[in-house]
């Protein structure tokens, strides 16, 4: 359980992550297919985003999101494995308050939008 200190409040951040893998009736993408998240960070402060399984674990660094601009990361391929929830970890430079999305289920060759809000 992720304790309250590391959650920023709700004003500050706001997450929000949407599957995005086209049409349900499309062919299923190949589960070798890469699954990607693209970081829209509407806030001023520069994000470190690192990535974790929804199970726990260690946690992996995506990569950084200068404030007010959108950046796409492809996910690790051993963490996106059929259908698989992952938790995203955002830690703003020069703050101690890192906080982390609700479970996300990511598959395949999908594209999931984590929106940090400002």
């Amino acid at each position: 359980m992720l304790k309250s200190r590391h959650i920023l409040p709700a004003a500050l951040l706001t997450l929000l992550a949407i599957g995005c893998g086209g049409s349900r009736t499309e062919a299923t993408p190949s589960p070798d297919a890469e699954a990607t998240v693209r970081v829209e960070n509407q806030s001023t402060l520069t994000m470190t985003i690192y990535v974790r399984p929804g199970a726990g674990g260690s946690r992996f660094r995506l990569g950084t999101v200068n404030g007010l601009e959108t950046t796409p990361f492809k996910l690790p391929s051993n963490m996106v494995r059929g259908a698989t929830d992952l938790v995203f970890e955002i830690d703003p430079l020069g703050n101690a308050r890192n906080s982390f999305s609700e479970r996300i289920t990511a598959r395949p060759g999908e594209e999931v939008v984590l929106r940090i809000g400002p």
